[in-house]
């Protein structure tokens, strides 16, 4: 069997994958008959790592980077880099002339800094909240891209992810994090070269200095412990330690409304859209199930089908479209952990399945998996 999807090299007219690894694939022609009848099929060549398949010319190669995120992932990056370019060389340049005026006697290169990664600490501070809002990513999963056509009529095309990839926020949010190390690291470091240089100076461009020391304190303490429990290995291994310790963006985020004097500029809309959008995901309906069916598949996945309690209600309560994810919570393994996975099920089959791919022993799916063993679950 030929496939249109996937890589394909030159003069193959598809792909023939064998057995379930994809890693490792071969490209064939369909079978050609010769002048006398008889049919040739030939394996061509080996299609592993071969470059992507595309409709031809530039456009068609376009498209095919705007279909695989290519595109977006790099717009995206893009335009962050140059927003946090443009504040820190507006905040730099404003710091580095009041400087020479008033001839504060201050780092000529450490207090522009310090400035400098302030303003891009206050935007990145606020922005880190924007890729975990379950509420608006699940509109903007769904809003449609608009355009007005000659007759003045509006046309709704693709869906809003299929130019900005949507379902890469958790990625986004890991490299907003680390960009704000890089910054905190940076910031840091200039207050104590302004500080030890001229200590008077420092109080005159940035007052209120003795309480802004302390929140800073707080601030890295907080990243040190969240920053530490967000790591692969602990989070996989100790959800619960990862879970708690990311709340305490609230002390973090409360010291930097002191710490930074124009940061409630700057989050008042994040932050006000992140705890609605925390409030209307508490509000969501939680139902009991009951599981159907548990079956250890060979290798390493365990697979679930659900149905709802209320069976004259059930099709009411399963009503999802495909694509979507569930949460579910075994208060056997943790009673306060809740880890999402993806519906395997159609829609319109009246139950909910789910395919979990069990990924370490020590974490919620090795427990889930442990858990199963228990019970002797045969698939």
């Amino acid at each position: 069997k030929t496939t249109e999807v996937g890589n394909k090299p030159r003069h193959a007219d598809g792909v023939l994958y064998i057995g379930s690894d994809p890693s490792h694939a071969y490209a064939i022609r369909r079978a050609k008959t010769d002048k006398g009848g008889h049919e040739h099929t030939a394996v061509t060549q080996d299609a592993t790592g071969a470059a992507p398949a595309h409709d031809g010319g530039l456009g068609g190669y376009v498209r095919s980077k705007v279909a695989s995120d290519v595109v977006g992932k790099v717009m995206v990056m893009l335009i962050y880099m140059v927003i946090n370019t443009l504040l820190f060389v507006e905040a730099y340049k404003r710091t580095e002339g009041k400087i020479i005026d008033l001839n504060l006697g201050l780092h000529i290169r450490a207090a522009p800094t310090a400035k400098g990664m302030g303003a891009v600490l206050n935007f990145n501070c606020a922005l880190i909240a924007v890729p975990m809002l379950s509420q608006v990513l699940r509109y903007l999963h769904k809003a449609k891209v608009a355009s007005v056509d000659r007759n003045g009529y509006v046309k709704y095309g693709k869906n809003f992810d299929h130019y900005i990839p949507i379902g890469k926020n958790i990625t986004f949010h890991r490299k907003i994090a680390w960009f704000t190390v890089f910054a905190a690291a940076t910031h840091t470091v200039a207050h104590f070269i302004n500080y030890g240089s001229a200590a008077r100076a420092t109080y005159v461009v940035f007052p209120h200095l003795d309480g802004v020391w302390v929140t800073g304190v707080v601030i890295i303490a907080c990243m040190v412990v969240m920053y530490a429990a967000a790591l692969e290995t602990v989070r996989r291994d100790c959800f619960n330690a990862f879970w708690f310790s990311h709340h305490l963006f609230v002390v973090f985020w409360g010291c930097l409304l002191y710490h930074g004097p124009v940061f409630y500029i700057w989050s008042g809309i994040p932050l006000t859209a992140y705890f609605w959008s925390r409030y209307k995901r508490d509000q969501e309906v939680d139902c009991h199930v009951i599981l159907q069916e548990m079956v250890l598949e060979p290798p390493n996945v365990v697979k679930l089908t659900m149905r709802n309690e209320e069976t004259d209600r059930r099709f009411d309560m399963w009503a999802y479209e495909s694509g979507m994810y569930v949460r579910i919570n075994c208060p056997f393994i943790a009673p306060l952990e809740w880890h999402p996975f993806t519906i395997s099920s159609a829609p319109e089959s009246g139950t909910l399945t789910l395919h979990i791919k069990v990924t370490r022993p020590g974490g919620f799916t090795g427990k889930l998996k442990k858990f199963m063993d228990a019970l002797n679950v045969n698939g």
